[in-house]
């Protein structure tokens, strides 16, 4: 986690922590890195989120289906955003949109539930 410091630091949720603070808050929230390829699904429209991502390295794809069926990407992401924000939700809904890597990325996973619900 030492390399992605400053990346994990940048963001909202850990603004103003020290390394150390940063570290016991991930061991907390059962901080996890995957590694996904370009065009792998990170997660479905029909998945209900129970994890945050915080994209370390790459770029992520949020993308929406139409009636159609036509896909269409309505966000692009990268180093040092979050994504999967409907995991802070007290409902349990779907996401109701896809996330795909738009290239290679390696993203911190970590589990919304143990700061919404303790």
């Amino acid at each position: 986690m030492q390399n992605n410091f400053n990346i994990i630091s940048g963001t909202t949720l850990f603004k103003g922590f020290s390394e150390k603070e940063v570290q016991a808050a991930l061991n907390c929230l059962e901080g996890t890195i995957r590694d996904f390829a370009k065009k792998e699904t990170i997660f479905r429209a029909d998945e209900v989120l129970d994890e945050a991502g915080i994209i370390l390295h790459g770029q992520v794809l949020l993308c929406k289906e139409n009636i159609s069926g036509m896909r269409s990407i309505f966000s692009e992401l990268g180093q040092g955003e979050i994504m999967g924000e409907t995991a802070l939700g007290l409902a349990r809904e779907h996401s109701g949109y896809e996330a795909v890597a738009g290239a290679d990325c390696k993203i911190l996973f970590i589990k919304m539930n143990k700061i919404v619900r303790p």
